[in-house]
């Protein structure tokens, strides 16, 4: 196996090159087929730049193409003609809610009003971690289960009309609600192994 300069990936350097290097990663297209999970489970990795490294080595590494198949081919089962309208839709649905967080940060900023201001702070960090685990949802949306790509689905949506409610001059329980909301989200796709 022909080793790939891994530092060509955003978030990798030389320590962690050979941190990858030790646990058998030495190519780019080894990096881009590691899941998650396991690439978080790494020593020196961790969650949060294992995300980031997802994403950064998707923009770099370019799958090759896959092989062309004949004209005729057979109907794929009904379960296969499911599973892309859902990753679509999941893809979009994550991308809607992330600008609808970013707007809901705006809307929630306690201008001169400092009782506002821890639960300002706790809603941030919560709606932080819920992106952090939403991202690394959709970058191994291929281990997700049906269910569980349905759930995230309803539950963005939820969430995003949760957040379009959100008055101009926001109160403390209106903090509270949505923080609940999101924490309950960030469980459910913690729980679920994301």
């Amino acid at each position: 196996m022909e080793k790939d300069d891994l530092t060509v990936v955003k978030h990798i350097g030389a320590v962690r090159m050979k941190v990858l290097n030790e646990a058998g990663i030495h190519t780019l297209e080894a990096l881009y087929h590691t899941p998650l999970e396991s690439l978080a489970g790494i020593k020196n990795i961790g969650e949060r730049y294992a995300g980031l490294i997802k994403e950064a080595v998707a923009a770099v590494y370019t799958a090759p193409p896959a092989p062309e198949t004949s004209a005729v081919t057979e109907n794929p089962p009904d379960e296969e003609k499911a599973a892309v309208p859902v990753d679509d839709k999941l893809n979009r649905r994550v991308k809607k809610l992330n600008k609808a967080l970013g707007k809901a940060d705006e809307k929630l900023k306690p201008l001169g009003k400092k009782k506002l201001l821890t639960p300002y702070v706790a809603y941030k960090k919560g709606a932080k971690k819920l992106k952090r685990r939403l991202d690394g949802a959709t970058c191994a949306e291929a281990a997700l289960s049906e269910k569980m790509r349905k759930k995230i689905i309803k539950r963005s949506g939820a969430l995003c009309a949760t957040i379009k409610s959100i008055e101009k001059k926001p109160k403390k329980k209106t903090y509270t609600a949505l923080h609940q909301e999101i924490q309950s989200f960030a469980r459910m796709l913690r729980q679920s192994g994301r």
